[in-house]
């Protein structure tokens, strides 16, 4: 089992995104990925799956602001 880590503007973010997604059609689910090959920090990846008006797709967004490192 993998653990991923998520600070409040992390949780926020992802949340006001499948918000946003939500609204312009339907989302499947999302994808959270978590790298840390930074030595710095770790970076989190929302994969988004979404069906709009019959066509399938992804969306990724980085969550990680990287300015607060």
């Amino acid at each position: 089992m993998n653990t991923i880590r998520l600070n409040r503007r992390e949780l926020n973010r992802v949340l006001e995104l499948l918000n946003l997604f939500n609204d312009a059609g339907e989302y499947g689910y999302v994808e959270l990925i978590q790298e840390s090959d930074s030595g710095i920090g770790s970076v989190l990846t929302a994969k988004f799956y979404i069906t709009h008006k019959d066509v399938e797709g992804e969306f990724t967004v980085v969550i990680t602001d990287e300015e607060h490192w």
